[in-house]
């Protein structure tokens, strides 16, 4: 271990979701190159460093991961995104459609950075982000992926293929041709150490099949991440079974699509043969709450999940209208009571696991992120424990998740660098963000056709 390194973060409650599941009431976290070169109680730091962080009055813990997101949707939040269409549904008339399909690369980066700037300040340092391909519009995936670069985030970007159904203008299905070519260019541009680029069929009643296996088959040769929504809702479960005569999971089982490289979203819908399948494969899935409540679209079986050894994170998804981690961490837990009438059902310790180290199994990286250890990346975030919410100290943990919100994070970090500190975003200036993602949005509901009044959309008269 070296004797000096570039950072230290000394005596905080830090919360290390270590294979022991450690908790140092006053510890030390130390990042040299950023990655963790020692972590334990800060008695027994001998270590000097260019910066230390006087942390006695805050809470240290590995940054969260959203194992699902959609963060273009998020900008047209508020807007008739919570309509829940359906497998047989039709999304053309719907505002929220007709402004995503209006968006170009410009508004796709306003939109983005929007998000993204919520999401981090809530304490996100790594999220998956599924975008639907529009032929004729690749570039906006490229705004999306230019916001995601500037934010110094981890993420894994699926481009989701969709080419049946009208969820969107059949003028903008794709093509095995295009998708193909359009995932080779996306990775060359924008792939990084810190992004990865992986192939989705958006879902099974979305894509033919053809397009589901080719977009399987670049994934698996590159080594990358396949995605899809599964079952998120019974029609959506019923469609595999009425289309090919399998349930969904066990139907991509035997087209060798579940393996260790896939990441599946809304494990709502599923029988125990198929989770079964997924914690055979190890397959990744995001047990996304607060979307599935919103559209009511039913519980995940969680319990089953957990004690099939299922690798399962936190999505905070859209249609959610929140990028508030703590919010999900919370939701995550109480739905399941409610549903089950128990309130002995999980735990606020499950909850941050499933938002941490949970996460980072989802998206097969637990050797590199997930929890404050010793080789890991240093990414971590501090909350301020003299907010009122994580107060009195005896249920501090407990308060993370039952009471505390992003007003409580203070700094996030990735790969040891400051991306918020003192609550105030580092890459951005927040004030821009906003004011640009607000004037673009302008721009697209005119090319919407929805006029240049955008806000508010209600359904009470504006006088």
């Amino acid at each position: 271990m070296p004797e000096h390194v570039d950072l230290l973060v000394r005596g905080g409650l830090t919360i290390t979701v270590d294979p022991e599941r450690r908790v140092f009431r006053r510890g030390y976290l130390a990042v040299k190159d950023g990655r963790i070169v020692a972590v334990g109680r800060d008695a027994d730091c001998d270590l000097t460093a260019d910066e230390t962080i006087d942390a006695s009055e805050r809470v240290v813990l590995p940054g969260f991961i959203s194992a699902h997101s959609h963060l273009i949707g998020g900008y047209v939040r508020g807007v008739g995104a919570d309509r829940f269409v359906n497998v047989g549904g039709s999304a053309a008339a719907m505002i929220s459609t007709r402004l995503r399909q209006a968006m170009d690369e410009a508004a796709c980066y306003a939109g983005a950075r929007l998000a993204i700037l919520e999401m981090q300040k809530s304490g996100v340092t790594t999220f998956a982000d599924s975008q639907p391909a529009l032929a004729g519009k690749e570039e906006m995936l490229d705004g999306t992926l230019h916001a995601i670069t500037e934010s110094g985030a981890r993420c894994l970007f699926t481009r989701a293929s969709q080419n049946r159904t009208d969820f969107l203008d059949p003028r903008y299905h794709d093509s095995i041709d295009r998708a193909l070519e359009e995932l080779d260019r996306l990775t060359a541009r924008w792939s990084s150490d810190r992004i990865e680029i992986g192939a989705e069929a958006q879902a099974l009643h979305r894509v033919e099949e053809d397009l589901l296996k080719a977009l399987a088959g670049w994934s698996r040769a590159r080594g990358v991440h396949f995605a899809m929504h599964i079952s998120y809702s019974r029609e959506a479960a019923e469609h595999a079974v009425e289309r090919f005569g399998r349930p969904l999971l066990l139907l991509l089982d035997d087209w060798g699509v579940l393996d260790s490289r896939f990441l599946g979203f809304h494990p709502v819908w599923l029988s125990g043969e198929e989770i079964a399948a997924l914690a055979r494969r190890g397959a990744g899935v995001a047990y996304c709450p607060v979307d599935n409540m919103l559209i009511a679209s039913g519980v995940a079986p969680l319990g089953a999940l957990l004690e099939a050894g299922v690798r399962l994170g936190l999505g905070i998804d859209q249609p959610n209208d929140s990028h508030n981690f703590f919010e999900l961490m919370k939701v995550s837990l109480l739905v399941q009571r409610v549903h089950h009438l128990d309130p002995s059902f999980g735990s606020p310790e499950l909850a941050i696991e499933l938002g941490t180290l949970g996460g980072a199994r989802a998206l097969h990286r637990e050797t590199e992120i997930g929890s404050l250890e010793v080789g890991k990346a240093a990414d971590f975030i501090l909350l301020d424990t003299r907010r009122p919410a994580l107060n009195p100290p005896t249920g501090r943990l407990s308060n993370i998740v039952l009471a505390a919100s992003p007003a409580e994070v203070e700094s996030v970090y990735v790969a040891g660098e400051a991306i918020v500190r003192g609550g105030r975003h580092l890459r951005w200036d927040e004030e821009e963000v906003v004011l640009e993602a607000n004037r673009m949005m302008v721009q697209v509901a005119a090319r919407a056709e929805l006029g240049d009044e955008v806000a508010p959309f209600t359904r009470w008269p504006v006088w």
